[in-house]
């Protein structure tokens, strides 16, 4: 199995056939993951605020409109992207219109993959098992920052936890990773390292995977806890608190993320 970690959204090339993890740990990944915990039956996703107005007309009048513009909840929306805000209020059956600055649009960019998966610090056990069960090559998409533009530490650090996990379940390869355009032809069971897997691993190990330490001197998290927002930073550093895996699917030609169990 081939792990690869693209750091920025554009760095996506040629994911058919693969399983691509989106992460954007501060904190659409967070926030999903939060929300499915409390019931929600799916989040439509939609490219920005005026678009999931659009949406949320369409859908009907018990859809609940949520996401950010700037780390804070656009205006008229019912929910921000704060997933403590979601575990506070009961989302059974209910349907979320879903547009954030980073998030949404790395799940956008994943569409085409064999399986795209919501990953963050609260579901990382569940994600590793479920990467591993299904056998495939797998991408882990930072989400990163400034509208997927920019490197995000927070995202790499998340990238690099789970690709730890990864190799604390199954034996890493010492065979070199193959060249971009070649399949990866690795020995049943094993893992075979990307350099970008290895340097998100680094940077994981270089905090000691502790991910509050570097949360706190990544910019998104500074950015987080000057916008009053501290208590997301340090809930999205919770690890393994969650079963569920988000998927990405498309119905009806829109793009939903859903959540079986």
């Amino acid at each position: 199995m081939f792990v690869e970690v693209c750091f920025l959204p554009r760095l996506l090339r040629n994911p058919a056939g693969r399983t691509c993890v989106v992460i954007d740990v501060l904190r659409a990944s967070t926030t999903l993951v939060a929300a499915f915990e409390r019931g929600l039956a799916r989040a439509v996703i939609a490219p920005g605020p005026s678009a999931a107005r659009r949406l949320g007309r369409t859908l009907g009048p018990d859809v609940l409109l949520g996401g950010e513009v700037g780390g804070l909840a656009p205006r008229g929306f019912d929910l921000g992207n704060s997933p403590l805000e979601y575990l506070g209020i009961d989302l059974a059956g209910r349907t979320l219109v879903f547009a954030t600055s980073n998030g949404t649009r790395a799940l956008r960019r994943s569409v085409g993959a064999a399986e795209v998966l919501v990953g963050c610090l609260s579901n990382v056990g569940a994600v590793a098992e479920r990467i591993l069960a299904a056998g495939r090559d797998v991408i882990l998409v930072c989400a990163g920052r400034g509208r997927g533009r920019a490197f995000g530490l927070d995202d790499a650090f998340c990238a690099g936890f789970l690709v730890d996990e990864l190799a604390r379940r199954a034996e890493v390869s010492p065979l070199p990773a193959p060249d971009i355009d070649l399949p990866a032809e690795t020995p049943s069971g094993r893992l075979v390292l990307d350099d970008s897997a290895v340097a998100a691993r680094q940077v994981c190990l270089g905090f000691s995977r502790d991910p509050l330490a570097a949360f706190r001197v990544s910019a998104h998290g500074y950015r987080l806890t000057q916008l009053g927002l501290g208590a997301d930073v340090e809930f999205a550093a919770r690890v393994d608190i969650s079963r569920k895996v988000p998927r990405l699917v498309v119905r009806d030609g829109r793009l939903e993320v859903t959540c079986e169990g």
